[in-house]
């Protein structure tokens, strides 16, 4: 009896690393916190914080956490885009007009928008009313659509249907449109609307070059940098600068997969001429915020010498959505950071279509605060990730032994009979 509890006992300390896992949150783990000036008695449940650069500085991708008191606040980040240029409309320019098929086929011509503006919509009229369907290409020239798409039209002759003859497409630089419709009926186009640009709004980290380890392979005379991105800063461009003179190399980067192995992310040409002090920028199609490596193929020259690296990231802002009774009374919500091992957290609430279009409360950090809580417990990283693998190490030897010890006095027994 006693040698099968203690055989218990060692599936207990197996099975150990689950128990720890499933724990409410705590504030111990993070270094720093702010709170969210909640101005009055908030009337809206949603709000948004925009993430300063202190924050920016000292968090990762996935350590901030909302709460208040010890309640976690539901949240997600989204980028910030900036808005340039104007809002405005002219008056299209009917180049083509012409009955094909049954469909009426229509090839007009914007004039050029404004500088930092971009297409988004198109208006149209007809002398009677109708419930169609038009297909649209849009392009930079007649013989390069670049956009294509379907839309229902309709005018009822009422108000409510008056969103039914705007045609909303993709934003962009279009100085054409082609129009299918379905049927013989007869359109005119009173204007086509601009708006201003959005572009992301970047935050920069200027990295120390000790923070950046080197090799060099001498077989393919490659230099390797990696960054290890130990608190998974997010980040969509990598800017470097090289002290030689005049170079052109191929530079192929590698992102860390979720398995620890270092996978192809993209390839570009970094060249300077003779004299000139160039900026080397490296775009990803998405921002990204694990461990990168950096491989520069020389050939037959010597290696470069890195000057600096930089990473941009899209500044972020907070979205949330207060507790009920946080709209009742004056609330402290907090916005904790500054923890490394911390995971991405997964909330319910999320973006969707509807929130896009409600105007959301803005609010402002406070000042930054080390969290008086903090200290690391036995049931949160690192230290816990420590007594998981003792454990796990320790009631696997003992469990190889007590089977082991078992198997023994069964084939004692068992001789003995």
């Amino acid at each position: 009896m006693r040698t099968l509890a203690i055989y218990h006992l060692c599936i207990l300390l197996v099975l150990l690393p689950t128990v720890l896992s499933a724990r409410p949150f705590s504030n111990k783990g993070y270094k720093f916190y702010k709170e969210i000036q909640l101005t009055g008695t908030p009337t809206e449940r949603l709000g948004k914080v925009e993430i300063d650069t202190q924050v920016m500085k000292r968090s990762g991708y996935t350590d901030k956490r909302l709460a208040i008191g010890k309640k976690l606040v539901p949240f997600f980040v989204q980028d910030i885009k900036e808005s340039q240029g104007s809002s405005g409309s002219y008056k299209p320019y009917v180049l083509f007009d012409k009955l094909k098929d049954d469909n009426k086929v229509y090839v007009i011509r914007f004039p050029e928008p404004p500088r930092n503006t971009e297409y988004t919509a198109l208006i149209l009229n007809s002398d009677e009313l109708y419930e169609t369907s038009v297909s649209i290409s849009l392009g930079r020239t007649p013989t390069d659509w670049q956009a294509e798409q379907s839309y229902n039209v309709y005018d009822y002759g009422d108000d409510k249907s008056q969103g039914g003859k705007k045609i909303e497409f993709r934003p962009g630089e279009y100085r054409y449109a082609r129009l299918q419709f379905q049927g013989k009926q007869n359109f005119t186009f009173s204007k086509v609307i601009y708006t201003p640009k959005e572009k992301l709004a970047e935050f920069s980290t200027k990295l120390s070059l000790e923070d950046i380890r080197s090799s060099h392979n001498n077989d393919s005379n490659h230099s390797i940098f990696y960054y290890d991105n130990p608190m998974q800063k997010p980040f969509h461009r990598v800017e470097l600068e090289f002290s030689d003179d005049a170079f052109e190399r191929k530079i192929t980067v590698y992102k860390m997969n979720s398995n620890k192995n270092y996978s192809y992310l993209r390839k570009s040409i970094i060249r300077q001429e003779s004299g000139e002090a160039k900026v080397q920028k490296i775009q990803f199609r998405y921002t990204i915020n694990s461990a990168i490596k950096l491989e520069i193929a020389n050939e037959d020259n010597q290696a470069l010498n890195l000057k600096s690296i930089k990473l941009f990231a899209p500044k972020q802002e907070i979205v949330f959505r207060l507790p009920y009774e946080a709209t009742q009374k004056q609330a402290k919500l907090r916005l904790y950071y500054g923890n490394r091992y911390a995971l991405f957290p997964k909330f319910d609430f999320y973006k969707n279509a509807k929130l896009k279009k409600q105007t959301i409360p803005s609010y402002e950090l406070g000042k930054e605060k080390q969290n008086e809580d903090f200290g690391y417990s036995f049931v949160e990283p690192p230290v816990s990730s420590w007594i998981i693998r003792i454990s796990f190490i320790l009631g696997a030897v003992a469990l190889s032994f007590f089977t082991f010890k078992i198997f023994i006095n069964y084939s004692g027994e068992t001789q003995a009979s």
